[in-house]
């Protein structure tokens, strides 16, 4: 009889842990899908498509080269960074700081513009240190259709309230890209964050 109850439980993790990996695969899937055929005219855009978005952060070598890595990846200060986006729909796109002492700054450090289905790829950022250490925060965010206060909207994001405005969102990190899908039109945020030691 233990044993058999032994089978039971091992058969539910299995299956448990089964499940968790087909829904983290599913985020990824939806998001290449999404970029990699997008709908040109938003006219054209069926009701409920979602926003999808592959955020990496470019890691620049001494040497200059550039290497991939997903934003749930922290790095340091000092680090040379470009960031390279890729969305399923023409919007624009932002990159906000948050302090080490948890100030968000109400203008972008870099705003752009995102073409369905082409990479674009942000200047070369460095974060010198911070007096006394902490995190830097930088927030890609890809803005909402018809928002009228980004910077507002991004705060209810920092401040913890990812469930606000009825904002559900799903996100990937493989080793070289963060994947991001969400309710069509309800905007994108994933953070870098840069250690001050």
């Amino acid at each position: 009889m233990k044993l058999h109850v032994r089978s039971l439980v091992l058969v539910a993790a299995l299956v448990t842990a089964f499940s968790a990996n087909a829904q983290k695969g599913a985020a990824k899937d939806i998001v290449l899908d999404s970029v990699s055929a997008p709908l040109v005219a938003s006219a054209v855009q069926p009701a409920g498509r979602s926003d999808a978005m592959v955020v990496s952060v470019l890691l620049e070598s001494a040497d200059g080269i550039l290497y991939p890595r997903s934003t749930a990846i922290p790095f340091n200060t000092g680090d040379r960074f470009r960031v390279k986006i890729l969305a399923s729909r023409e919007a624009r796109v932002s990159l906000y700081n948050t302090t080490p002492s948890g100030v968000l700054k109400p203008e972008p450090v870099w705003r752009g513009v995102l073409k369905p289905g082409q990479e674009t790829i942000t200047p070369r950022f460095v974060l010198d240190g911070a007096s006394g250490g902490g995190t830097d925060q930088l927030h890609v965010v890809l803005e909402p259709a018809g928002e009228p206060s980004v910077i507002n909207w991004l705060g209810t994001w920092v401040d913890g309230g990812r469930t606000g405005k009825d904002i559900r969102l799903d996100e990937q990190s493989t080793p070289n890209a963060t994947y991001l899908v969400s309710n069509a039109g309800k905007g994108l945020v994933t953070t870098i964050r840069i250690n001050h030691l």
